[in-house]
């Protein structure tokens, strides 16, 4: 027996055995590890984002009344809804103008200060309107806001500066999420307080209306204070000039070259070149039915609540109607909180999701006509209308994730990270246009 024969094994490994030993085996993708999102910073932003739903919404639950009070005796009850509509859009009207200049002015001097100037502008315009004594001074008061705050698309710009593609989903769907909180906390102070203001006599009752909006103030004030104190500095050149200050000079000399290409290399495209991507024009196309839509609620709802049955409406008091906006936003926190993380990772991403929600809309509009019916049918109740609006509101809270979707699509669209808040600025242009 030779020498080779002696060393071969008896027993000879198995074929699924015999492989080469260099080769690794080759085992499924795994998705990467979900980057923790900055809390202290999330905290902030969001606090943010709910003051101006707050400052925009506590008016809604008393403004027709307000109306009614500042207009002269000569305008008829059936035109207080056109006035009303006029209060209520001159802050979107407004802040269609001056939205692109702020998002363009955070491109350059950095987000942190302009989103402190919006909401010094919300603090101011919402004292203002509680203030109003005739209609004049109401669309002024409003229209102070729309011009000082464009703080949406700035908001939205600096969440995708610090989140990636591993956390991207969870940190936006917090914007509809503090929307709704601050629509509720804004209905609910609109609806309760101002009986409050009424009911008592010396200077509160000579001003019924300030109470909630004063009380809305105190959370912007709130806001401009943890934003100065807490919140960083997240345009790309800002942040780096604020890294190279601290660091030593010799280290800044190795990092200040890489940083400046990249800085050039994001630097914000221009006008022609957003607009002509396909993706992004798709994208202004949807985004401006979905909030026409929005829009369209938002104004309407309170409207149709508090119109009296003969003129199509449900004849609701303040604090009813104050309870059902409170009740529309809580729904949608729950919808955001619980259904929306499972369904966007169930269906496979945002797109998906978007086009499954949206559905709900024409179903929801149904509801209007609806509720009327039931209300001229059974005058005496409240209860058998009231199911009719909770069905609306059940609708709106799930048609509601197509926000978040929509926030997703426009970060993944944009060319570069220096051009978010522009490319936000266009898409709130195209949705109050």
């Amino acid at each position: 027996m030779t020498t080779t024969e002696e060393a071969r094994p008896l027993l000879s490994a198995p074929q699924s055995a015999r492989y080469d030993e260099s080769l690794t085996p080759i085992s499924p993708p795994q998705s990467p590890k979900p980057t923790p999102l900055p809390r202290k910073q999330l905290f902030v932003l969001c606090l943010m984002r709910m003051t101006e739903p707050m400052s925009f919404t506590v008016i809604f639950p008393f403004v027709t009344a307000m109306l009614r009070r500042n207009l002269p005796p000569s305008v008829p009850t059936s035109q207080i809804g056109y006035y009303a509509g006029l209060v209520e859009s001159c802050f979107a009207f407004v802040q269609f103008l001056t939205i692109f200049f702020w998002a363009r002015l955070s491109d350059r001097i950095g987000r942190k200060p302009v989103l402190l100037i919006g909401l010094f502008g919300s603090f101011l315009s919402v004292n203002a309107f509680g203030f109003a004594k005739s209609f004049p001074q109401m669309v002024l008061a409003r229209s102070i806001a729309g011009l000082m705050n464009g703080n949406i698309a700035i908001l939205k710009s600096v969440l995708a500066e610090i989140t990636d593609e591993t956390n991207q989903a969870r940190a936006f769907s917090l914007i509809p999420l503090c929307f709704a909180v601050g629509s509720i906390l804004g209905n609910a102070l609109g609806g309760w307080l101002v009986d409050i203001g009424g009911e008592r006599g010396g200077w509160l009752g000579k001003h019924p209306f300030w109470l909630p909006c004063g009380i809305a103030s105190c959370f912007n004030l709130a806001a401009i204070i943890f934003g100065s104190l807490f919140l960083k500095e997240t345009l790309p050149n800002k942040a780096f000039s604020q890294t190279k200050d601290a660091s030593s000079s010799n280290e800044s000399e190795s990092i200040i070259t890489t940083t400046t290409e990249q800085v050039e290399q994001d630097a914000p495209p221009s006008i022609p070149a957003l607009l002509s991507s396909p993706s992004i024009s798709r994208i202004l196309g949807t985004q401006l039915c979905l909030n026409f839509l929005n829009a369209c609620h938002a104004a309407l709802l309170p409207l149709f609540c508090y119109t009296s049955i003969q003129h199509g409406g449900l004849s609701l008091s303040s604090s009813d109607i104050g309870t059902i906006l409170a009740l529309n936003g809580a729904f949608t926190v729950i919808v955001q909180l619980i259904l929306f993380p499972t369904l966007e990772r169930r269906l496979g991403g945002p797109l998906r999701v978007y086009t499954r929600v949206t559905s709900c809309l024409p179903f929801l509009w149904l509801c209007f006509p609806l509720a009327h019916f039931l209300a001229a049918t059974y005058p005496s109740t409240k209860l058998i209308p009231m199911t009719a609006l909770v069905l609306a509101i059940v609708l709106k809270g799930i048609s509601n994730m197509s926000i978040v979707c929509s926030n997703l699509l426009v970060n993944n669209a944009a060319p570069s990270r220096a051009s978010l808040a522009t490319l936000n600025s266009y898409i709130y242009l195209v949705d109050h246009s």
